[in-house]
């Protein structure tokens, strides 16, 4: 297998890493690079077993498309807005559901029911 400065690897680190610099050093292999997730400087001595082990996941050349599916992007980007939701809208779970709560019952629920350190109430209604 041939890499060359640019490939992203996978094997080398427990994150991705992008190959910036490969020069062998006697019998090793020294190979720089940036971690792709936490943008991190590394280098690692690698034998000639350890470099054909790497798997090339992206290769330089290829570059980056966008030709995936939009259905599961969309798929994801609705699941990050509903995963951060609560940040910025404490009543969220109230507001996404077709309950509408009348105001005290918003009142009694998130201003003295939850604040609680144990919740020992049952919340009813006729």
């Amino acid at each position: 297998m041939k890499i060359s400065i640019g490939d992203i690897v996978r094997g080398l680190d427990h994150e991705l890493v992008e190959i910036k610099d490969i020069r062998q050093v006697g019998k090793r292999w020294i190979i720089e690079g940036f971690t792709i997730s936490s943008k991190r400087a590394k280098s690692f001595p690698l034998s000639d077993e350890q470099l054909q082990k790497l798997e090339v996941t992206q290769k330089a050349s290829e570059g980056y498309t966008f030709d995936g599916d939009a259905e599961k992007f969309l798929l994801g980007a609705e699941a990050e807005r509903i995963g951060i939701a609560y940040q910025f809208d404490p009543l969220f779970a109230v507001s996404s559901s077709i309950v509408d709560p009348l105001p005290h019952q918003v009142e009694a629920v998130y201003h003295y029911l939850l604040p609680l350190h144990r919740i020992r109430f049952l919340l009813a209604d006729d």
